[in-house]
């Protein structure tokens, strides 16, 4: 199916859509019909779970295949992957999984996302310094001061691949370059790039890699996936223990005790497991998320997304100010933000809600997030009731 075909596809599969304009998939995504019917079926799935074996059967295929289709989206190896309620939760607990020593040292982004900072704002228990990259007074974060930010104490930089408010994407391999020969893991926070732009963690060297499935990969809520690298499996503990981080207590539960039962995590990234392991609609929503961008073929999806997002910025360059977002090559991203002159952005964004146009307003801009299946006749709509709510043209 061509990538037109594909857009014609997901639309009908988004009514709740009809007559909208729906430019906010970096706040979340309007679920599609299939990933509603699959959390439905995760349901089903586990009202049957106690009596019938089929239903036990399909559930463990299911997690095999989501973690692998998971694995997959980032170019890792379903060993490394783990499932987790949220990004945030995520971020979490790396940041307790780290066996911390005080007087060490974590940076993240002054702009950032609160959820991105406060997990290390967090360890102050332990006497953990949180040191913040600077921004521009665009928020556009400033790589260059990394390098003096650093020092023998730093354990971990934790930036996100690209940034809430400004969609800046983060040349998150040079971060890497500067750390991992002194031994400083890096975590990327990606819930704002999974689904509109490649992720390799592979090509960029992490150590962690987090993304929710609610936004641009217009999935679920309550599911994300969390990627450890052996490196670090190695470097922490399981912060929470559950049956999912585990491994299996059957023989303790159903044979005579034999001894006090003793913890065996599980290996790989599985043991900072934290999702309800039976959690059957989460893991199926998220299956059925992951098998349409497959569907869609995510280069396509990459490519679409470039393509109106680069329509939407060369007609804001007409208007009266300023698209902040970078576009180079490396630099773009689905988020868009513009700052317009002359106009109250809060009563703008309410003004447009008003007209069946959703998008956010972040740092006092607006922040407009279209995806790859949205059209140029919705571009022009937008443009035309910014222009009707008083931006004026440049």
């Amino acid at each position: 199916m061509s990538i037109d075909e594909q857009i014609r596809a997901l639309r009908a599969q988004l009514p709740q859509l009809e007559g909208t304009v729906y430019f906010n998939h970096g706040a979340a995504a309007v679920l599609p019909t299939s990933v509603v019917e699959a959390s439905i079926e995760g349901v089903r799935i586990g009202a049957d779970y106690s009596v019938r074996r089929a239903s036990r059967k399909r559930w463990a295929e299911l997690r095999n295949e989501t973690r692998a289709m998971a694995a997959q989206l980032v170019n890792a190896s379903p060993r490394n992957i783990a499932f987790v309620q949220s990004t945030s939760v995520a971020l979490s607990i790396i940041s307790l999984a780290i066996p911390w020593r005080p007087g060490e040292n974590v940076i993240t982004a002054a702009v950032d996302n609160p959820a991105t900072v406060v997990p290390w704002q967090n360890q102050a228990h332990a006497g953990v310094e949180v040191r913040y990259l600077p921004a521009d007074g665009d928020d556009l974060v400033d790589l260059d001061a990394l390098a003096d930010l650093i020092d023998d104490n730093t354990r971990l930089v934790a930036v996100s691949l690209v940034e809430y408010s400004t969609g800046q994407r983060l040349a998150v391999r040079r971060i890497v370059e500067q750390c991992a020969p002194r031994g400083i893991l890096v975590s990327v926070d990606a819930v704002q790039a999974a689904g509109a732009v490649p992720i390799d963690v592979k090509a960029l060297g992490v150590n962690f890699l987090s993304t929710g499935a609610q936004k641009w990969l217009l999935g679920p809520r309550n599911i994300a996936i969390l990627y450890a690298d052996d490196a670090a499996v190695e470097a922490i503990r399981s912060p929470i223990v559950t049956e999912s981080c585990v491994r299996d207590i059957a023989h303790e539960e159903e044979d005579p005790t034999s001894g006090i039962p003793q913890l065996q995590i599980n290996e790989g990234a599985r043991k900072l497991e934290a999702v309800p392991y039976y959690n059957f609609s989460g893991v199926c929503g998220l299956h059925q998320t992951l098998a349409n961008l497959r569907a869609a073929g995510p280069t396509a999806v990459y490519r679409r997304v470039r393509e109106i997002t680069d329509e939407l910025v060369e007609g804001l360059s007409a208007l009266d100010g300023r698209v902040v977002s970078p576009r180079g090559e490396d630099e773009w991203s689905g988020i868009v933000s513009f700052a317009p002159n002359g106009v109250d952005t809060r009563e703008l964004v309410a003004a447009l809600q008003r007209a069946d146009v959703y998008i956010s307003r972040r740092k006092g801009r607006l922040r407009i997030c279209p995806h790859y299946y949205n059209t140029s006749d919705e571009v022009a709509r937008f443009l035309s009731l910014l222009r009707d709510h008083g931006v004026r043209p440049a």
